[in-house]
């Protein structure tokens, strides 16, 4: 009898262990499941975050891509000032656009990237030069140069606008490309879209009108006319540091009805004491016929920015 008992008290301590067992296994696994639920929460909060994130930053880059355009067809950017869009930015998520006018050269933009769980914030304020706001632009000086509007000069310009000069050699090819020099000598002279010189552009003594974008690696010279009241419609480019701009003495002044822009100097006539100098009246639309194929794609060049993640 003793060791009847003895065996069912033994069966009676197994059944309570293998009990307990179970119990704290069952136990384990649940709170194995809780902390992996959680993680598994956590990783969805992180991934919607991040696409919120990514949602701003396309904000601010379509924002500047938009404000650059906006300057091709505007000369101030006044009417952008608490400018809002909502733009969407993909995987189910949109960003909501701010704009606001902060200086005359300065912009903030404000971007909430939001998802279904998470909303993220950044702003971006940038400082920036208008180009085509000038009728001569250069990083050099431009001496005995006469603009109309009166001043409207940038000189020793710490910035000079980027463009892929291969692309304007294609967009000249084949008819406008020259690898040496152009003289210009005929009465008149049209082109259209881009002109790309290698080396130095001539208006010739007997030159009196032309029409076109010229970008030319060397130097410009402006002869002595026959013919008084000589102009040029269109922009005249010089990527090249160091590049001259001259012009000669003239009866009566040379003109360019559009813009300058130089990576060098400028002078207006060779004879200081007379009155009659190279003549620049500004046409905003004629030097963003050649600011439209800028890297940026217009006329702005982002001089500063600054990023804040609220």
């Amino acid at each position: 009898m003793c060791a009847i008992k003895k065996i069912k008290n033994e069966c009676g301590f197994a059944l309570l262990n293998t009990l307990l067992f179970m119990f704290f296994l069952g136990l384990m696994g649940i709170t194995l499941a809780t902390i992996v639920i959680a993680d598994k929460r956590m990783q969805v909060v992180t991934v919607s975050e991040r696409q919120a994130f990514y949602a701003a930053q396309s904000g601010i880059e379509y924002a500047v891509k938009g404000i650059i355009e906006y300057a091709l067809n505007n000369s101030n950017m006044n009417g952008l000032s608490n400018y809002t869009e909502t733009v969407n930015t993909g995987n189910g998520s949109t960003c909501d656009i701010h704009l606001s006018v902060t200086a005359s050269d300065e912009l903030t933009i404000t971007a909430s990237g939001k998802t279904d769980n998470n909303a993220v914030t950044s702003t971006k304020t940038i400082t920036y030069i208008d180009v085509s706001n000038y009728a001569i632009y250069t990083t050099g000086e431009a001496r005995r140069m006469r603009t109309i509007p009166s001043g409207s000069v940038m000189e020793n310009a710490q910035y000079l606008p980027r463009f892929d000069l291969a692309e304007l050699r294609d967009l000249a090819r084949p008819t406008q490309y020259y690898t040496g020099n152009l003289n210009l000598n005929a009465p008149f002279t049209f082109t259209r879209d881009i002109t790309f010189v290698e080396r130095n552009l001539i208006f010739g003594t007997y030159n009196w009108y032309n029409q076109g974008t010229y970008v030319v690696r060397g130097n410009v010279n402006i002869q002595t006319s026959w013919l008084p009241m000589g102009t040029t419609v269109g922009c005249i480019f010089q990527p090249e540091s160091g590049a001259q701009f001259t012009s000669q003495w003239n009866f009566l002044w040379r003109s360019l009805r559009g813009g300058i822009i130089s990576n060098g100097d400028l002078l207006g006539t060779t004879i200081w004491w007379l009155g009659y100098r190279f003549t620049v009246v500004h046409d905003r639309d004629r030097i963003n016929d050649l600011m439209q194929y800028s890297v940026n794609g217009g006329p702005l060049i982002i001089t500063d920015s600054e990023w804040a993640k609220q």
